[in-house]
């Protein structure tokens, strides 16, 4: 049988750092998901912050990150996407919504999901750190 394989990274610039729950999950289980997401946006802060140091540290735990030098490359890759115009204004972690349903509407075309989705209706941003 011949299959073709779409990559949607390949064609799509949308971001997918995405954590998706249930509504049920969402609904009842707030204060273990909060604190989640609260050590998420602290390690990613600190390698932002700390990016030779996290380096260092993957040679020793990553499995794949043998190579300081390259782990630091992809380290500073990494951090420089975590920033946008949504992040500066609201805290990192924060989303565009807008580009999200761009990928949505997307992925709807292609036939990769089936059903019309509302990014406004899904997207919560009430666990990012209040802004200094």
């Amino acid at each position: 049988m011949d299959v073709n394989v779409l990559e949607v990274k390949d064609y799509l610039n949308v971001p997918s750092d995405v954590f998706v729950v249930t509504e049920k999950t969402y609904n009842e289980k707030k204060d273990m998901l909060k604190k989640f997401i609260e050590g998420y946006q602290n390690s990613a802060e600190w390698m932002i912050n700390h990016p030779v140091e996290a380096a260092d540290l993957a040679v020793k735990y990553a499995i794949d990150g043998k190579d300081q030098k390259h782990n630091l490359e992809i380290i500073k890759l990494r951090n420089e996407s975590s920033i946008s115009n949504a992040t500066y204004e609201r805290g990192l972690g924060a989303f565009e919504p807008d580009v999200l349903q761009q990928g949505a509407d997307t992925y709807k075309k292609l036939g990769l999901i089936e059903k019309d989705l509302n990014m406004e209706d899904v997207i919560v941003e009430e666990f990012l750190p209040k802004k200094k």
